[in-house]
């Protein structure tokens, strides 16, 4: 005892007292975090998280803390970016350690994590970007054009027909552009088995919540409960819906190689690759797989975030009436009564490319993006930015930003318009997602929200319902809450601007 006393003893205290000061030199010389609110012993700022509202919460955190927030709950770190300039410094910029992918549980339960939108950053992800570049490159996306106008013939019809089911006539003309560009597949009618496996689609992301905020992500080892355990409602979703998770990636894929076989394939997304892989000789069990996911998240997430577009578009019109007039008395000169837009005025039309463009700004589909993830540490603007940290762009702080729009509170589609009338204010491309996790699907995406605005608003006015005194229901402007942000269903009128119009769309 005495030995351990005199020699031991004094070895381990002075060895403590070393790492402690070590310890402290080496935070004292590590960079600050980003600045954030005050967190709580243990569990960070788990409280000051909000489960919903996210996006607007963040702001307001911005507000207080700058372009760059950081947050930790539970070990589990978040950097909110708040401005465009942070996020292109960091997203686009540094791309190389900025692109990789949180892991969620919640979507490996329902089998979404394979494919470009959702993989992390390696040699996979290089193999699934490559797949969907260059079909829908800005310029491999105009052989696309004549199937939009067709849809969109279609959906004006529909909506003359029965304007009062707007919602499923949009939902119809989204879902048949993409299956048609997909898949070669020709949507005929409201029963067609895609348009319903868009809706379920849809559906099953929406009630999977926001990634990121359920218990499970937090404490991935969670996922192996039994889904009888109480609270796991994530492995009981799981188990629920990715058979059709799996059914809706195989069922383009099996349509198309059978048309293929039988000679009646029409050009398509998928039926390009089959034949190319066919004659490289990569017709491997490998590589189909990478095509049918990929094939699927087009379809899957391409529908749902451009119907909530659309229908966050047509909400915004009804509140904001007055936007509509330039970009119509626009029409109306450049077209005249007599024809629909095409995409060979598309130039010719700046009216109506900006209020596209202020829809987008107004209310975001994906107003948090998808969450970006790095795993090394980083230094920005003086301040360590921890590695297996989750990054978000918040897509409504940098449309809400006053730095670059003029009472951005205030919808008003000539903002982007050159002086007298508007301030050239930048269009907010930036909606679509930041650096090598840019939205591939974004120019198809932009065409056909393009074609089918610039259609409705030369052949209809778009105007409240009204209640039995005749007074206009102008629909509040309420949105879901998850990873894509839908407006809350609402009713409206579309009613012909003229009698020219009603038969023009008539003769469709």
């Amino acid at each position: 005892m005495s030995i351990l006393t005199g020699y031991v003893l004094p070895f381990v205290i002075l060895t403590l007292v070393l790492l402690a000061l070590y310890k402290r030199h080496r935070s004292g010389n590590r960079p600050p975090l980003p600045p954030g609110p005050a967190s709580d012993p243990v569990i960070g700022h788990l409280l000051k998280i909000p489960r919903t509202k996210q996006a607007e919460a963040f702001t307001e955190m911005g507000k207080a803390y700058g372009d760059v927030v950081y947050l930790s709950a539970l070990g589990k770190r978040i950097l909110i970016l708040n401005s465009h300039h942070a996020a292109v410094d960091l997203l686009d910029k540094r791309g190389l350690i900025y692109s990789d992918r949180a892991y969620f549980p919640v979507y490996d339960l329902l089998g979404l994590l394979e494919g470009l939108p959702l993989s992390p950053y390696n040699d996979e992800f290089q193999k699934h970007r490559k797949i969907t570049q260059q079909p829908l490159s800005r310029k491999g996306i105009e052989v696309f054009r004549g199937i939009m106008i067709n849809h969109t013939e279609t959906l004006l019809k529909a909506l003359l027909d029965k304007p009062e089911d707007f919602q499923f006539h949009l939902t119809q003309y989204v879902s048949a552009n993409i299956v048609e560009a997909t898949y070669g597949h020709k949507v005929e009618d409201q029963n067609d088995s895609f348009v319903k496996m868009s809706i379920r689609v849809n559906e099953i992301l929406e009630g999977a919540g926001v990634p990121g905020t359920s218990l499970v992500d937090v404490f991935p080892f969670l996922r192996h409960l039994p889904s009888w355990f109480p609270g796991a409602w994530y492995v009981r979703y799981g188990k629920l819906h990715k058979p059709f998770v799996n059914h809706m990636f195989r069922a383009g894929l099996e349509e198309v190689q059978s048309k293929m076989a039988e000679g009646t394939a029409q050009p398509s997304f998928l039926s390009e690759h089959l034949r190319n892989f066919t004659q490289d000789g990569r017709n491997t069990a490998e590589n189909l797989r990478a095509l049918e996911v990929n094939a699927g998240f087009l379809f899957g997430a391409g529908f749902d975030t451009t119907y909530s577009s659309l229908m966050n578009f047509f909400l915004a019109l009804l509140n904001n009436p007055q936007a509509v007039k330039r970009a119509q008395a626009e029409i109306d000169e450049v077209i005249g009564p007599d024809r629909l837009p095409t995409f060979d005025d598309k130039d010719s039309l700046p009216a109506v490319e900006a209020l596209l463009y202020e829809g987008l700004r107004w209310h975001q589909s994906v107003p948090l993006g998808l969450p970006h993830f790095i795993r090394t540490d980083d230094i920005y603007n003086g301040f360590l930015i921890p590695k297996d940290t989750m990054v978000l762009a918040n897509m409504r702080a940098m449309t809400m930003d006053e730095k670059t729009y003029s009472n951005p509170h205030v919808f008003n589609p000539d903002r982007y318009l050159p002086a007298p009338i508007g301030n050239s204010e930048p269009f907010p491309d930036f909606t679509f997602g930041f650096g090598r996790r840019i939205c591939p699907g974004r120019f198809f995406a932009h065409q056909s929200m393009w074609i089918a605005i610039a259609s409705i608003l030369a052949t209809f006015d778009v105007l409240p319902v009204k209640d039995d005194f005749g007074k206009d229901i102008v629909p509040p402007e309420e949105y879901t809450d998850s990873v894509t942000s839908h407006a809350v269903p609402y009713k409206c009128r579309f009613v012909p601007r003229s009698e020219k119009a009603r038969i023009l769309v008539e003769k469709l």
